[in-house]
């Protein structure tokens, strides 16, 4: 069997399985949505339009959801492959990829055509060939970083530990060598901020729409009292459905959760939908937060803590059962696919609500993942990983604008990853000094 059995092939078992799981590609409503702005070339902003052109040139070759797929599970196995094998055997490493790519809690967010595992295998990529001691792979791990970058906007949190930890290792000089590792670190994401900028087709005012008053309420959930003629002065320009006991109707309807909660039904705070008002809404965003810096504090924190699971009893993320919402025909027949799930992902579905979900829960992943730091001593692979996962993590504590599980899958994924490390290398010391 070990003849066969080799890493090649295991790796195609890994590769193989999670496709035979997400085939043609579990997607949401997100997803769909830039498939529809790829094929029509009218790229917003609300996703970063990346995704979308991304998607174009996929169906170049494999129309649907499934080229998305096979590009973001492949970039996952074999990134997770190549980072591990620095420290393991070929066929180790191999098995360590299945292994972590077939995880419930990993396959449940790569089986989706999301922009997040698709950063995710890109950032692994990345990661893999700056590790290598080879230059020309090393410029190649950059490019992968550019478009990991490009297709999340907090990315560049995740590349800077990477690449200030691993370019220009070689250089005797270590001011210089950070200095120079920290101006390339800005020449990726400028070049990330760049490309999609280029693409952009139409500015859908995201942040005015959805975290800025998400934000705005927790401030004033969180504030002390303020009196209604202060409040007015300080949301100028704001649409509000209330003129009286505005901070009290505003605080009350409060969700965390996310903006795409709140706004399902009219709430005192309304949705913005004119220049003007998206304009009011960042300029009483900035005055709010600079005013009540606590209240900011304690509203992010409640936002961060439902992220990681730390507030509420611990649950199974939902799971992507049908290809496009019902009640969206444009965008079903845009995608063109039977919106019932498959045999195989019924399956799964199930298997998963019934086998617990602590394994689920990213704030179990945070606390390991700093354990680990105290172990790293030596480990340039392990704390080139931690690095990143944890600087990318910690960013949602600012940015996220919604309690979305997915938000957490590379640092489920790279605390694996960091475990395998970890445990490789000290066992390795331990078979030497024996």
């Amino acid at each position: 069997m070990s003849r066969w059995l080799t890493p090649r092939t295991i790796l195609g078992i890994a590769i193989a399985g999670v496709i035979l799981y997400g085939y043609p590609g579990l997607v949401s409503y997100d997803s769909v949505d830039q498939l529809a702005q790829g094929r029509h070339w009218q790229l917003g902003d609300w996703h970063p339009p990346a995704m979308s052109a991304l998607w174009r040139l996929v169906e170049l070759f494999v129309g649907g959801p499934f080229g998305m797929l096979a590009l973001q599970t492949t970039a996952l196995v074999l990134g997770t492959y190549a980072i591990v094998r620095a420290q393991v055997s070929p066929r180790t490493a191999a098995l360590t990829a299945l292994a972590i790519a077939w995880f419930p809690p990993i396959l449940t967010v790569t089986g989706v055509i999301w922009s997040d595992p698709q950063m995710v295998g890109y950032l692994l990529v990345g990661i893999a060939a700056l590790l290598s001691p080879r230059p020309r792979i090393r410029l190649l791990g950059l490019l992968a970083f550019v478009l990991a970058s490009a297709l999340r906007h907090n990315a560049l949190a995740a590349t800077f530990a990477p690449i200030v930890l691993l370019w220009g290792r070689e250089q005797p000089a270590v001011v210089r060598r950070y200095a120079l590792a920290i101006v390339v670190w800005i020449a990726v994401t400028a070049a990330s901020l760049g490309i999609n900028a280029v693409l952009v087709t139409e500015h859908q005012h995201p942040f005015a729409r959805s975290a800025a008053p998400m934000d705005i309420s927790g401030i004033l959930h969180f504030a002390p009292p303020i009196s209604d003629g202060d409040l007015k002065q300080l949301l100028d320009g704001v649409p509000l459905h209330v003129d009286r006991d505005v901070q009290q109707a505003i605080a009350a309807a409060y969700e965390p959760r996310g903006s795409f909660i709140y706004f399902e039904h009219p709430q005192p705070l309304a949705e913005p939908a004119t220049p003007a008002e998206f304009a009011a809404v960042a300029v009483a965003w900035r005055t709010l937060v600079t005013a009540y810096p606590l209240a900011y504090a304690k509203h992010r924190l409640t936002v961060f803590q439902l992220v990681i699971q730390a507030r509420a009893r611990i649950a199974v993320p939902a799971l992507t059962q049908t290809f496009a919402y019902i009640g969206t025909p444009e965008l079903d027949h845009e995608l063109g696919l039977a919106g019932e799930p498959s045999v195989v992902q019924r399956g799964w579905f199930w298997w998963v609500r019934h086998c617990g979900a602590i394994w689920y829960a990213p704030l179990a992943y945070l606390v390991i993942s700093f354990v680990l730091l105290g172990f790293v001593r030596g480990n340039r692979a392990a704390l080139v990983v931690l690095g990143s996962s944890l600087g990318y993590e910690l960013t949602i504590f600012l940015l996220a604008p919604a309690a979305d599980y997915r938000y957490s899958h590379y640092l489920l994924l790279t605390t694996l990853i960091a475990l395998v490390l970890v445990i490789a290398k000290r066992a390795r010391r331990s078979w030497r000094a024996t």
